[in-house]
């Protein structure tokens, strides 16, 4: 099953009229609530948190604070968090790099399995793949043509080894047989100046990114990672129609501390999800490139285990991982 169908699937599943209402823990928050941000400002983990945070505040009457801690594809902020106290004080905001770490990444600073108590998923969407205007293909399968015709002449640019971007290219890399360079960056905007500046020409880049420079035609876009087209950018193919089977997805979730309450696990999920919803922040999310995709603690924890196992593969297979 898709990514998108999966989702409705679950949003459904997880519309009021079928979820139980959960109690609010009664004594929490208590204090300020910090919410990790593993990634630089102004990428879209980022933009997520800022969207969301003030609607936590109006549900909790606490603070929400938005810490950037980047380093590491993500790694450096979780190990903040997964040190943290377990009182739902401190959450991570988390990206699809955070299932793809523990195959990419030889030694772990934490265990990714049983250091964060799953809260919910959030959102998901489609990576696009772009290039500079000097790379002479305006389709997917131009592109493969291009590729093939210069092996590992090309450079594509990511936020970072073992982010989803990165393993995107990878996959592609793998499905399309080519070989390209990759030259990854500090995070995603950097990796998208390189983009535009020619240095790194090609990029999984992420909707929010990409929406943003290809209508003044200083990136195209190729063509999206969703088995279907991006909402919000129906005129660009997905890949899978040329490359059957091609699927990947950029998603987003919380997680907190191994042992966080259940009861302050559940109100998170409530909370984060009731404002994901609020329409404005729904439009907004829309508007980036992504799709709510609510998904609770213990479909969200099944779902990164699947995710863990299907990134170690395209790992080995790219023998990508580092130390």
């Amino acid at each position: 099953m898709s990514f998108t169908r999966r989702a409705a699937l679950l949003a459904a599943m997880a519309a009021p009229t079928w979820r139980p209402t959960l109690a609010r823990a009664a004594d929490w928050p208590t204090k300020p609530v910090r919410l990790v941000v593993p990634f630089t400002p102004a990428g879209p983990v980022d933009t997520i948190a800022r969207l969301m945070a003030p609607k936590l505040e109006a549900m909790w009457g606490q603070p929400v604070v938005i810490e950037n801690r980047p380093g590491g594809g993500g790694n450096v902020g979780a190990l903040a968090v997964a040190r943290s106290a377990p009182d739902g004080h401190t959450l991570l905001l988390c990206a699809s790099s955070h299932a793809i770490n523990p195959g990419m990444y030889r030694s772990m600073p934490f265990d990714t399995a049983k250091d964060f108590a799953p809260c919910c998923l959030l959102t998901a969407g489609a990576f696009i793949l772009v290039v500079h205007p000097s790379i002479p293909a305006r389709t997917v399968a131009e592109f493969i043509t291009y590729a093939k015709a210069r092996p590992g002449t090309l450079n594509y640019s990511s936020a970072g080894n073992g982010t989803g971007n990165h393993l995107a290219a990878e996959l592609f890399k793998q499905m399309a047989g080519i070989e390209m360079v990759h030259i990854p960056f500090g995070g995603a905007a950097p990796a998208t100046t390189a983009v535009i500046s020619g240095q790194a020409p090609i990029m999984f880049n992420n909707m929010i990114s990409a929406m943003q420079h290809m209508p003044d035609g200083r990136m195209f876009g190729l063509g999206v990672t969703t088995p279907g087209r991006a909402r919000a950018l129906p005129q660009v193919p997905a890949i899978a129609e040329t490359l059957p089977g091609f699927d990947v997805s950029a998603w987003y979730g919380l997680l907190a501390p191994a042992g966080t309450p259940p009861a302050v696990v559940a109100e998170v999920d409530r909370a984060a999800t009731a404002a994901m919803a609020d329409a404005v922040v729904q439009e907004r999310v829309t508007s980036l490139g992504l799709e709510l995709a609510p998904m609770g603690p213990e479909r969200f924890s099944s779902f990164i285990g699947t995710e863990m196992v299907k990134w170690a593969r395209v790992v080995q297979a790219a023998k990508a991982q580092v130390d």
